[in-house]
């Protein structure tokens, strides 16, 4: 698919009452009961079905006024396929009774369209309130809105990161053990092989947890202002003045116990501790690089740095984790 280019498929009226019917049988929710859209995205062209409005009977007419001959697919009449039974089975004794029923359910469709679309700009709205970024909520500003309101929201957001949409038992869990409870409680739920829902501070992350190597080359670094070093979890920006000729650094993950002194404190802390005051959600904490000595920690990118870095030179770095989209977050 070429930009400007389009795939035309040849779904009518009569398939789109099936497909409405089925998922009003499978339970589906407003997105689902407005069945298949008559245009999107397709690649970089457009998927466009432009017989939406014709019956089968109307096509087929058409057809054979024209003398023209088609094939019929014969696993059209296997009636093991849900399809099949709907349209064998059901839809004959639905139309019999009520002859309009096809229009009517295509009308109903587009109902369903219209207030998906109304869902949407309205999931939008409170998207712009609640998100932090894309891959954060806000959960105060989530619990302000109604439980309506916050399903919608959080189909909206799930459904945005490629995550199946979830039904409204699913919601109703995840509402309840993710937003309930005093202090918001850190918790973990594996939505796929690949992507979390995690809490942390009043805040709902998706995760796309990477593969981090425990150790870092160990070769001496050649920092220069304008340089970005691209690691497994996200990109280090460095900033500033070139390091002085002597000085030979290393980037570093975090081992566990590290202690330093930033600047401006008069004692020594933890590693642990300065992310805990700046809020860095622990499962980033593992592939935050540290830029090292031989006697430890410089600089913490995006943090801190040392006392003793200070003066040194007005070098800094950023350190940017990947989000879900490959971009990144938490700037």
């Amino acid at each position: 698919m070429q930009p400007g280019d389009a795939v035309l498929m040849a779904h009518h009226a009569n398939d789109q009452a099936e497909t409405l019917l089925y998922r009003l049988i499978r339970g589906a929710g407003v997105a689902g009961l407005s069945a298949m859209p008559a245009e999107r995205s397709l690649g970089q062209g457009r998927l466009v079905r432009p017989f939406l409005s014709l019956t089968r009977n109307d096509l087929e007419s058409w057809a054979r006024q024209r003398e023209l001959h088609w094939i019929e697919d014969p696993s059209n009449n296997a009636q093991h396929y849900a399809r099949n039974f709907l349209r064998h089975q059901i839809m004959p004794s639905i139309t019999q009774r009520w002859p309009k029923a096809v229009s009517r359910l295509v009308e109903t469709a587009g109902y369903m369209t219209e207030a998906r679309e109304l869902l949407q700009v309205l999931a939008e709205q409170d998207a712009a309130v609640c998100l932090e970024m894309p891959e954060v909520l806000q959960v105060p500003a989530l619990l302000s809105l109604s439980e309506a309101r916050q399903n919608n929201l959080l189909r909206y957001w799930l459904h945005y990161h490629h995550q199946q949409v979830l039904g409204a038992e699913s919601l109703r869990q995840l509402r309840y053990q993710f937003l309930q409870g005093q202090g918001n409680p850190e918790r973990l739920l594996q939505l796929q092989a690949d992507l979390q829902l995690r809490t942390y501070r009043k805040r709902l992350f998706l995760w796309r947890p990477s593969v981090i190597p425990k150790t870092l080359a160990p070769e001496a670094l050649a920092l220069a202002p304008g340089t970005h070093i691209t690691l497994a979890g996200g990109v280090l920006r460095v900033e500033g003045s070139d390091i002085a000729d002597h000085c030979s650094l290393q980037l570093k993950y975090r081992q566990g116990g590290e202690r330093f002194r930033p600047a401006g404190r008069g004692v020594s802390v933890t590693l642990s501790q300065i992310f805990q005051e700046v809020g860095v959600p622990p499962w980033l904490r593992e592939s935050w690089p540290l830029l090292c000595d031989n006697e430890g920690i410089l600089i913490v990118p995006g943090i801190c740095v040392a006392q003793r870095w200070v003066g040194k030179s007005n070098l800094s770095c950023l350190w940017q984790p990947f989000g879900l989209s490959g971009e990144p977050f938490f700037c």
